[in-house]
């Protein structure tokens, strides 16, 4: 799914930058994310959740941040 476009994996900083990249493509002003599939287990599904709200969230946050202050200025 990763090789052809659609799932991504990796690293927090590998997922912060295709997630970026890839609402930027799109002009998408939302992102919709799925941690359960396949086989995986609660305990996997809730630590990816767990990691992309910490390492996603406020990065997304101070994006909107940033494009209000832009679009008010």
């Amino acid at each position: 799914m990763v090789q052809n476009g659609g799932a991504i994996a990796g690293s927090q900083g590998t997922i912060r930058e295709q997630v970026r990249r890839m609402t930027e493509e799109a002009g998408a002003n939302y992102f919709i994310s799925q941690f359960s599939f396949g086989n995986l287990s609660q305990q996997e599904v809730l630590h990816s959740a767990g990691i992309f709200a910490r390492e996603m969230l406020p990065v997304a946050r101070e994006r909107v941040a940033q494009t209000a202050g832009e679009h008010q200025g």
